[in-house]
């Protein structure tokens, strides 16, 4: 999908998000919040399709898994006994799945950018590779 084509995309779910949260009584800021984490998230993962499409072994497929665990389960439990309307909880569980997506395709866009240069040769100093990056927080380890 073309550049254009895929924050179209975004913006179009960003737009659909934040109008449906603005519907559910929602401030203006707070619309535009859930607006901006689902068009940043859906315009990347349209962008990073091709590295989220094969999870490849366990040792990767698990961080997947965590990272849906990260956003669905305060999403649909921290929120439950919140004494606020279930619209607002509604509104307030689509921020914080749309954060965490968001932040998941932020954290899979850097590495991939990580991993071109590498691959150029164009990293200095630090680690550069994923074997030290695994090495140095134990992934390489069988955590």
């Amino acid at each position: 999908m073309e550049r254009q084509h895929r924050w179209l995309v975004g913006v179009l779910a960003g737009v659909a998000f934040g109008g449906g949260v603005s519907a559910l009584g929602a401030g203006v800021a707070f619309a535009a919040s859930v607006a901006f984490v689902w068009c940043v998230g859906v315009a990347l993962a349209l962008r990073l399709n091709r590295y989220a499409s094969d999870a490849g072994t366990f040792a990767v497929a698990r961080w997947s898994g965590l990272a849906s665990l990260v956003m669905l389960v305060p999403a649909m439990f921290g929120l439950l006994e919140l004494p606020v309307s279930a619209d607002l909880r509604l509104a307030l569980g689509l921020l914080v799945v749309g954060t965490g997506f968001a932040g998941t395709q932020v954290g899979v866009a850097t590495m991939v950018e990580r991993e071109k240069e590498r691959e150029e040769g164009s990293v200095s100093g630090g680690m550069t590779d994923a074997t030290s990056a695994s090495a140095s927080d134990g992934a390489g380890n069988g955590d």
